[in-house]
């Protein structure tokens, strides 16, 4: 039986999850939005710039405001490609990337960026110097490809996006698509604590029950796009008539299921750094806009309704710690300055926190480092001590030099307390590390496995299928392993094995529940398309394949599939849950 289960797990946003805990996306209350871009990446994508259509002449008045938008190419700090770029015409509609990489390997060519899209008769593509591009010029212009010939020639940089918006802004024209799909096409209005509200929890204003409404009718318009290119030219009569019987979408689509809490309910915050809306310097919080809207400033999170008040007061306190510090903060235009963000979790308790400050090291020596380390860890001791209630565990401090967006893959050094902390789903405890992915409103998330687990108890579900992609926690298969004794399959898209985070994600899992668990990590897309026909024909998911239940031993180490034994046919059926 096919069918989706919404859950509202942020409550006032414009999202919901749906089937078992989707990854939420990233959105200014969860992430700043990314800066321009430098060293080998462009500071924004605008088609408009990309055709040659932004490089009109413009009046005398509006040059100044122009040079702007390319001030970073000027920038003696830092390195962009943009300024070594050629436009490649003559191509297939239907080359993709990776074949015109091949073809530029080929002819001994090493471009730093290649851009194309899907219908593109041309391509642009940028070099590490100028010698680079001058050979690129020579190879490619006139070469003959695919029956046609290409045509190439210098192509100008891209405009900041930033100074593009704001001079847009300014000068009253038509804002872009994304900023009027974001809400950025009328003009703010309201106090600062409202305009900030507007853009992390865009549905506070509405009451609770319209705000589930209006998810359910965004959900349902997402899923009529689907049964449109389900209905297309390889649509099967079993399609068409479970689209007509649900009408117009592919399955059946349920009530979204109310959040048990709706105040306060994230479990993770990323505060930025940067100028307040008046001025001000260094304040910690969310950004008004996107980069793309020429918004930059951060207003302080005090009246956001989704963030915990130990979360807000560790905010506060870590805005006074860098007023104190003759450090500046991190400009994203600029690319310049030291204070980056501020990452704060916590359980569902709130009784224990983590919080993560990221640094820019550039300019900064080892040395720099450890006394920013040590005059953190000072300051925070002594908030801890001078305030017993608050529940500030463990502090960490990452570097991270990186220029569009903060990376999570750079281990973060440990002030004091450690890097874990210590989260309990339906009495299962799980250790969540400072930079995994945990869903977001804990509480929530238990909801949605109850409805789960009462599908299986109705034989809603009858064969045992887990299927979850780019989830590394594994935090619902975890728990419902330990709460329902039929086997789980899984299929992972990262080489980190989903058998291993669902199994051992808990010390105390036993070796016998590991050998219900059976997995296959699909590190490339097809090598997952044929594991629900295989379990389909097998409901017990064994494969008849003899290379599959080869020793661990002669497996080669990059096979990416697990040595679980097979299930055997006897064995209760499990629970389908789909994460996506």
């Amino acid at each position: 039986k096919k069918f989706l289960l919404a859950m509202d797990s942020e409550p006032a946003h414009s999202e919901v999850e749906g089937a078992a805990m989707c990854e939420p996306c990233a959105e200014p209350a969860c992430a700043p939005p990314e800066p321009a871009a430098a060293a080998t990446c462009a500071p924004g994508e605008d088609s408009a710039g990309e055709d040659g259509d932004s490089q009109d002449e413009a009046p005398a008045a509006a040059q100044d405001d122009r040079s702007a938008e390319l001030d970073y190419t000027r920038r003696e700090h830092e390195f962009t490609s943009e300024i070594y770029k050629i436009r490649v015409d003559g191509l297939s509609t239907y080359m993709s990337v990776g074949e015109l990489k091949k073809l530029l390997a080929q002819l001994e060519l090493k471009p730093v960026k290649v851009k194309k899209a899907n219908f593109w008769s041309y391509a642009f593509v940028t070099f590490r110097d100028e010698a680079a591009k001058a050979a690129a010029l020579l190879k490619l212009d006139g070469y003959e490809h695919r029956k046609g010939t290409l045509a190439a020639a210098p192509a100008a940089a891209l405009r900041d996006p930033y100074h593009l918006a704001k001079r847009k802004n300014a000068g009253g024209q038509e804002k872009s698509k994304r900023a009027r799909r974001d809400g950025g096409g009328a003009a703010p209005t309201g106090t600062p604590e409202e305009m900030l509200n507007d853009k992390v929890t865009p549905l506070w204003r509405m009451p609770y029950d319209e705000q589930l409404a209006t998810k359910k009718t965004e959900l349902c318009n997402s899923l009529q796009k689907i049964s449109r290119q389900l209905t297309g030219e390889f649509a099967t009569p079993t399609m068409k008539a479970q689209i007509a019987a649900n009408s117009g979408l592919p399955c059946p689509v349920d009530d979204v299921i109310a959040s048990p809490i709706r105040d306060g309910y994230r479990n993770k915050c990323e505060f930025a750094v940067g100028q307040g809306p008046n001025g001000e310097d260094k304040v910690v919080g969310f950004v008004y806009g996107a980069y793309t809207e020429g918004t930059v400033a951060v207003g302080s999170p005090a009246a956001c309704v989704h963030v915990p008040a130990a979360a807000k007061r560790i905010c506060a306190l870590f805005q006074d710690f860098m007023r104190q510090s003759p450090l500046p903060a991190y400009d994203r235009v600029t690319h310049l300055g030291t204070w980056r963000q501020l990452t704060v979790r916590n359980n569902s308790a709130q009784d224990t926190m983590l919080a993560v400050v990221i640094i820019h090291g550039q300019g900064l020596s080892d040395a720099d480092i450890d006394g920013i380390a040590a005059d953190l860890g000072r300051f925070f001791t002594s908030a801890r001590e001078s305030e017993p209630t608050l529940p500030l565990q463990s502090l960490l401090l990452q570097v991270d030099s990186s220029v569009s967006g903060v990376s999570t893959e750079t281990p973060p050094r440990i002030v004091f307390g450690q890097d874990w902390f210590t989260e309990t789903v339906l009495g299962i405890n799980l250790r969540v590390s400072a930079n995994a992915f945990f869903q977001v409103n804990t509480r929530a998330t238990e909801r949605l496995i109850d409805q789960i687990k009462e599908w299986v108890r109705a034989d809603l579900v009858r064969r045992a299928l887990a299927l979850t992609p780019e989830s590394a926690d594994g935090a619902a298969g975890r728990v419902l392993r330990d709460r329902h004794a039929g086997p789980l399959h899984g299929c992972g898209c990262r080489k980190g094995c989903w058998r291993r985070a669902v199994c051992r994600g808990d010390r105390g899992c036993q070796e016998e529940r590991r050998s219900q668990c059976h997995c296959q990590c699909c590190v490339r897309r097809q090598e997952g398309r044929g594991l629900p026909a295989q379990l389909h024909a097998d409901p017990a998911g064994r494969r008849g394949r003899r290379r599959h239940r080869r020793s661990p031993a002669r497996r080669p180490a990059s096979h990416g599939r697990c040595s679980n034994p097979p299930l055997q046919p006897d064995e209760a059926p499990g629970v389908r849950v789909v994460q996506h």
